[in-house]
């Protein structure tokens, strides 16, 4: 409180000051103000040096959203990941609204992003979602379409099928592609192309884990591309319907073209030399 002397010539009035903010007497202000201190001005003097390259960490912290999906032990729900997402967003926006500028951005920037990786892992995740195979089937008879090879050697094929019919299994349950190895003479794997319709005996199985913790993932990498089985032919599969250039679309003709530049290289390369026994 301080006096002030009164317009009409009286004595003193009381005129209360507002005392300054301080934050020494708070645990948070001891800490900002000591041993902080140092460590908060080099984070000042960091992001200031950064100025306008949020931009090139923003991939970072994307990226460190979606590591940590991968990382969960459990898949979280769809509405959970939704959820933290438009919480963090939330907090993200009134931040810029409160400070727009200076390390509040890089601190919204570094609220938001990892939770809009998490959600759009999650959504790759729905997204590609198809049926896969619970079990080892035995032996069964398929027939589907042809949607790409490669040829492992002059007698060895593997396949990528989208099944038609599998032995067994009910139209909603058929995987949306299977991959096949498929063993035989040159001549007859010759008729094996891109976008044409088979049939034939295979035994299939579903794709594998992780041989041990930390390995490649291999149910994984089949599950983003829509791989729900894997297996060998019983023979060479009989095709049924040759792939037709006006129907196969744009996909499988490309696969036909890179088929046939493949077979071409083959066979222009001089054959391998025999290994001695």
């Amino acid at each position: 409180m301080q006096a002030d002397e009164g317009e009409d010539g009286g004595g003193p009035h009381p005129v209360w000051v507002r005392p300054a903010p301080r934050h020494g007497g708070t645990v948070v202000g001891r800490l900002l103000a000591g041993p902080l201190a140092p460590a908060l001005a080099a984070l000042r003097r960091g992001l200031a040096a950064q100025e306008g390259r949020l931009t090139l960490f923003a991939p970072l912290l994307l990226g460190w959203g979606i590591a940590h999906y991968f990382s969960l032990r459990t898949e979280p729900g769809l509405a959970t990941t939704l959820f933290w997402a438009l919480a963090a967003g939330a907090a993200g926006a009134g931040l810029l609204r409160w400070r727009p500028a200076g390390p509040a951005l890089w601190l919204a920037a570094a609220l938001v992003l990892p939770p809009t990786g998490m959600l759009l892992a999650k959504l790759r995740t729905e997204a590609v979602s198809a049926p896969r195979l619970a079990r080892e089937t035995g032996t069964v008879e398929l027939s589907g379409r042809i949607l790409g090879l490669a040829r492992e050697s002059p007698g060895s094929v593997k396949l990528l099928l989208a099944p038609r019919a599998i032995e067994g299994l009910a139209p909603e349950a058929l995987p949306a592609r299977i991959r096949l190895t498929v063993r035989g003479t040159p001549e007859r794997l010759e008729a094996l192309t891109s976008g044409a319709e088979i049939t034939g005996l295979a035994r299939l199985m579903p794709p594998s884990p992780p041989v041990a913790p930390g390995a490649y993932d291999f149910a994984r990498a089949a599950w983003f591309d829509r791989i729900g089985g894997l297996g060998f032919t019983l023979g060479v599969p009989r095709v049924v319907e040759p792939a037709v250039p006006d129907r196969t679309g744009p996909a499988l003709w490309l696969a036909g073209l890179r088929e046939g530049i493949a077979r071409r290289i083959a066979a222009a390369l001089p054959e391998a030399p025999a290994t001695p026994g």
